[in-house]
């Protein structure tokens, strides 16, 4: 569920390792490579048929804390911009985490239900 997040972060902690952002780049970098590998093992698990609830509060875990750091940045005024983008979406990634936890996880692989029967055609009139 977070793999575009993860890459997103990674990538961005990767161009501010280039220009010279220092450690949050290196927070970032390595947050993002965290919620890929989560992204991964939550995939694997819920393709075998189980719960990757615990993966996903992981994820909403550290999206809520990386919005947290990018908040304490933005208030220091450290790249205020990038800073306050990766706030609002680590923010809305954690909700959404979170929401998907409440509405009780991610949905069944296609195949583990039986196939609804198909709807019967309408009598022509």
């Amino acid at each position: 569920m977070c793999i575009p997040y993860g890459a997103l972060v990674a990538a961005g902690g990767l161009v501010g390792k280039l220009v010279g952002w220092g450690q949050p780049a290196t927070v970032m970098l390595v947050v993002g490579g965290l919620q890929l590998a989560l992204s991964y093992l939550s995939l694997s698990v819920w393709r075998k048929a189980r719960s990757a609830a615990p993966y996903t509060l992981a994820e909403a875990g550290l999206a809520g804390w990386l919005a947290y750091y990018a908040a304490r940045a933005v208030q220091q005024g450290v790249a205020s911009t990038a800073m306050g983008c990766l706030l609002g979406l680590s923010a809305a990634m954690a909700l959404l985490l979170l929401y998907n936890l409440a509405a009780g996880g991610n949905p069944p692989r296609r195949g583990t239900h039986a196939a609804a029967p198909a709807p019967a055609a309408a009598p022509a009139s």
